[in-house]
Formats: C-alpha cells, sequence, structure tokens
C-alpha cells in the first residue's frame, strides 16, 4: 500500500521489486503499479538463484514485469540498471548526433547478463575516467566526454540481435555472444554460432568473443577467428578486459 501511494505523490522513472519467499507478491504489485503509471519500467531483482528457474518460465508471460534481473552480490547492479535503461533511451540520438560507439552483447540468462553488464560498465567507465585526466578541469568537457561514451546494448534472442546489428552496425565496437539462445521462439543450440558468421560477413574485421560456461566451445571459437571467454572465468574482469 506504501509503495502504491508513493506512487500517486511522487515521479518516479524506474521500479526495481525484489522477490522475497512470497512469489507472488512481486508479481501483483507489478500488476497495480503498472495499472497506475503504464509506461513505468519494472524490474524484477532475485536474491536467490534457485528462483531464477521460476520467474525466467514466468517473466516472459508477465505484461507488469519488464526485465529480471539477479542480485550477485554486488551493489553495482543498481549502477548497471540504470544505466543501461540510459543507453537504451539515448542510443538512437547519440549515434546520429554524436558519433558514439556501441558494444553489443547477446545473452538470454538473466543470471550471466546480470554478471556481465556491472562488469562492462565498470571497463567502460574506467576507460572514461582515465581520459578525464587528459582534458582540462572544465565541467561542460568532462560531461560531454562521459556523455560520449560507448553505450551497451543487450540482445536477448536471435532476432533482437539481428536488428540491432543492423540499426547500429556502423557504430559497433564489438559483439560479446553466448552460444545458446532463442532463435524463432525456441532454444537454439548454435544461434550464436549463427550469429557471429552473420555478422562477419557482413562487417570483417569486427572484434568479436564467443562466451560459454563450456570451455569447450573455446575450438569452436577458434574455428570462427573469434575470442573466447569462459562465463564462470574467476578473472572474468581481466578477461573481458
Amino acid at each position: 500500500k506504501e509503495a502504491l501511494d508513493l506512487m500517486e505523490t511522487t515521479a518516479f522513472d524506474l521500479v526495481i521489486l525484489m522477490a522475497g519467499i512470497d512469489y507472488q507478491y512481486p508479481l501483483e504489485l507489478s500488476q497495480k503499479i503498472k495499472r497506475k503509471k503504464p509506461d513505468i519500467p519494472i524490474y524484477l531483482l532475485l536474491n536467490q538463484k534457485s528462483n531464477i528457474q521460476y520467474f525466467e518460465d514466468i517473466v516472459p508471460a508477465s505484461k507488469s514485469i519488464d526485465k529480471l534481473f539477479v542480485w550477485n552480490g554486488d551493489s553495482q547492479i543498481f549502477f548497471a540498471i540504470v544505466k543501461s535503461i540510459e543507453d537504451k533511451a539515448n542510443v538512437e540520438n547519440d549515434t546520429r548526433i554524436g558519433l558514439v560507439r556501441i558494444i553489443l552483447l547477446i545473452e538470454d540468462s538473466a543470471q550471466y547478463y546480470s554478471k556481465y553488464l556491472p562488469i562492462l560498465y565498470s571497463i567502460v567507465f574506467g576507460q572514461v575516467q582515465q581520459t578525464l585526466v587528459e582534458i582540462e578541469k572544465n565541467e561542460l568537457d568532462k560531461i560531454c566526454k562521459m556523455r560520449s561514451r560507448p553505450k551497451i546494448l543487450l540482445a536477448r534472442n536471435y532476432e533482437d540481435a539481428v536488428y540491432l546489428f543492423h540499426k547500429y552496425k556502423d557504430f559497433l565496437l564489438c559483439v560479446i555472444s553466448d552460444v545458446e539462445f532463442e532463435k524463432e521462439g525456441r532454444v537454439n543450440k548454435t544461434a550464436g554460432i549463427k550469429f557471429i558468421k552473420y555478422v562477419k560477413s557482413n562487417i570483417k574485421n569486427l572484434p568479436i568473443v564467443l562466451q560459454s560456461a563450456d570451455i569447450h566451445n573455446k575450438t569452436v571459437a577458434e574455428n570462427l577467428g573469434v575470442d573466447f571467454i569462459n562465463k564462470n572465468s574467476e578473472s572474468l574482469l581481466n578477461d573481458l578486459k
């Protein structure tokens, strides 16, 4: 009730619901919020990995939950959520006006994109901070530099990945793709391989990373002529850097 009362009196840009013991409560609350504020994005944040499968089956059919995230013990997930919304909202204007670059991530697992996005934003903002030292202490210049950072776009299936690739292919810095994700509404075990081949047929020298929890896919990456990252690597941050 308190949350709904706040929606009436305060302007919000985003709602993040935490899922606890009661599975139905966040779903019911999200529906009530959507009825009051249909345009506000609502994200569900899980703090127990045992709940992932249940909600990954439920959320795609839900009209009130926009995206699922998983708490991996790093508070940077909140920063990544906000920045991902900003990037989605600003990417079209910023590529057209400011010629900013794009990192395209294809990953359908909430557990893994919740892990990847904070790391990627940490890398991007870390590199921007290094360049700020080189410019004068002018606040406007600093703001412009931060705004011109690469945007990170997430695709969760083959069709979305192809759409984003074609729309922003002139601005791509690199592609980071999983091996297995949905294609034509069904999980496809080689969707990432097909997508990489498609990308390489359009842009020959674009840097591409194939990422997988199966170490045997390193050979697949080598055959494709792309880099490989183990999704479960203990040095994932350095690997991505």
